[in-house]
C-alpha cells in the first residue's frame, strides 16, 4: 500500500507544522492578519534582546565561548564572535526572506528591509539551541516570536504568533552551527508564508440568503 511508504519523519514533520503554532490577537476586535492582504512590502525586523542560548543569556554564553576557542587557538574565538554576529545581522534575516518569498510568490506580498512601509513584523529570538556539542549529528532549535505591527506604532501589536522548536538542519554541512541556525529561520520564513497565506488572503463567506 502507498500509505505504508509514508516515513515516521514525514508523520512527524507534518506534526510539527500544525501544533507548534499559537496565535495571540491582542485586540480582539482585529481580523487575524487580514490587513496584510493589500499590501505589496512587510518590513521585516530582527529582535535578539533576552535571547537565551541553551539556558543562558547570550552574552554569557557567548564570553564563554570565545574564551574557551580562543584558550585552545588563539584568536579562533575571536573569528567565532564576529561569524556569531554576522549570523544574526545578515544570514538569519537573509534565510527568513528568502524561504518567506519563495512560499508567497503566488501572493503580491514580498518580505522586504525597508522601514517606509506600512507594516512590520518583528521576529523576537526567544530561545536557541546551536546544538554545538552534537558534533553535528543533530539539528538546531529555536523558539521565535512574530509580532505584528505598524511600522510608525510599534508598540501596538496587531497580531501575535510564537512557534517552538523550530528545527535547523544543514544536511551534509551540519557541522556547522552557524548553518543549522540559518535553518531554523528559514523554516520559519516558510511556516509564517504559509500562516499568512491561510489567514490573511482567506475569500469572505457569501451569504446565500441576501
Amino acid at each position: 500500500m502507498i500509505l505504508k511508504k509514508i516515513s515516521l519523519s514525514t508523520i512527524l514533520l507534518f506534526c510539527f507544522t500544525i501544533t507548534t503554532f499559537s496565535q495571540e490577537n491582542l485586540n480582539k476586535k482585529t481580523d487575524g492578519i487580514s490587513f496584510l492582504k493589500d499590501q505589496s512590502k512587510l518590513n521585516i525586523q530582527f529582535n535578539y534582546e533576552g535571547m537565551l542560548i541553551v539556558d543562558k543569556p547570550e552574552g554569557t554564553f557567548l564570553t564563554e565561548k570565545q574564551n574557551e576557542k580562543n584558550a585552545k587557538e588563539p584568536g579562533a574565538g575571536d573569528r567565532w564572535f564576529i561569524a556569531w554576529q554576522h549570523n544574526k545581522t545578515d544570514d538569519f534575516p537573509r534565510r527568513f526572506k528568502v524561504l518567506f518569498n519563495k512560499y508567497i510568490a503566488k501572493k503580491p506580498l514580498r518580505a522586504v528591509s525597508d522601514s517606509t512601509v506600512e507594516y512590520t513584523l518583528i521576529i523576537k529570538t526567544l530561545k536557541m539551541d546551536p546544538s554545538l556539542y552534537s558534533g553535528g549529528g543533530h539539528n538546531a532549535h529555536a523558539d521565535l516570536e512574530f509580532l505584528f505591527v505598524k511600522t510608525t506604532e510599534p508598540e501596538k501589536i496587531l497580531c501575535k504568533l510564537r512557534l517552538k522548536e523550530v528545527q535547523g538542519s544543514a544536511g551534509f554541512a551540519s557541522f556547522d552551527e552557524g548553518l543549522r541556525m540559518q535553518e531554523c529561520y528559514a523554516v520559519a520564513g516558510r511556516l509564517i508564508a504559509k500562516y499568512i497565506i491561510k489567514n490573511a488572503y482567506k475569500k469572505s463567506r457569501v451569504n446565500k440568503n441576501i
